[in-house]
């Protein structure tokens, strides 16, 4: 609809690579949910004037990346 480029091929072939595919899947859980966490106490702790300005575009980008997702399904 948009005429982006396709990626079609590539998704098939690394979705073959079926380690390869739960091997990113760990790293996005392990890697992607603890270092956010890790940044949220960091500035919680040593940055506190800046916690709401922090947790304001946190809240923000993930409204937007949740709408994106609801009204254009990736």
């Amino acid at each position: 609809m948009l005429h982006l480029p396709q990626e079609l091929g590539l998704q098939r072939a690394l979705l073959a690579a079926g380690g390869l595919v739960h091997w990113a899947n760990i790293y996005y859980v392990t890697v992607h949910f603890s270092l956010t966490t890790v940044f949220l106490v960091w500035v919680w702790v040593r940055h506190r004037h800046a916690w709401p300005r922090v947790r304001a575009v946190l809240i923000a980008t993930t409204a937007v990346g949740l709408a994106g997702h609801t009204f254009f399904p990736l």
